[in-house]
C-alpha cells in the first residue's frame, strides 16, 4: 500500500462521516414530531438497559 493510499482514509472516514449525519439530519427533518418522541424514549429505554 502507497502513502497516499493511508492518507486517503481519514478523508474518505470524514465524508463518509459527514454523509451519514447528512442522511440522518434529512431523515429527522421527515419525520413527524410523535414519532421523533417515541423513538426518543426507545433510545433513553435503551440506555437505561446498557444498550
Amino acid at each position: 500500500m502507497s502513502n497516499e493510499n493511508q492518507h486517503d482514509k481519514p478523508r474518505t472516514a470524514l465524508i463518509k462521516d459527514q454523509l451519514r449525519r447528512s442522511f440522518q439530519d434529512r431523515a429527522s427533518e421527515e419525520l413527524p414530531t410523535d414519532l421523533m418522541s417515541l423513538i426518543e424514549k426507545l433510545r433513553e429505554q435503551d440506555d437505561q438497559n446498557g444498550k
